[in-house]
């Protein structure tokens, strides 16, 4: 009977360490090619150029990346509260700090 668990805790034992060190290659192969995050840090997005008409019409927009400014109480209230569910579902009704989610942050990171 010894034997018996003997073998089933070693097999245990290898098979969570060969997936450990698979899970940590695939990690490792994939992450070499993202890029550095510190260029984050001093991001400035690019400025676009555009050209109107004497009436006030637009002619031309000279941008590589076509980007519009939007007013925060211009977006639809589903599209706010759709990004918010998907980072915290109790957003508006629990006050700034939450004690189950501090203290489930505190035991992660240590």
């Amino acid at each position: 009977m010894y034997r018996i668990i003997k073998t089933i805790l070693i097999l245990i034992l290898s098979f969570s360490l060969l997936s450990s060190f698979f899970l940590l290659a695939i990690l490792w192969a994939f992450s070499n090619n993202l890029p550095d995050y510190k260029f984050l840090k001093n991001y400035k997005p690019s400025v676009s150029s555009k050209v109107y008409s004497g009436e006030g019409e637009l002619v031309d927009d000279f941008s590589t990346e076509k980007r519009i400014f939007v007013p925060y109480n211009v977006i639809p209230t589903i599209v706010v509260n759709s990004f918010l569910s998907a980072e915290d579902k109790i957003f508006f009704f629990h006050p700034v700090l939450v004690a189950k989610g501090f203290l489930r942050e505190v035991f992660n990171n240590f």
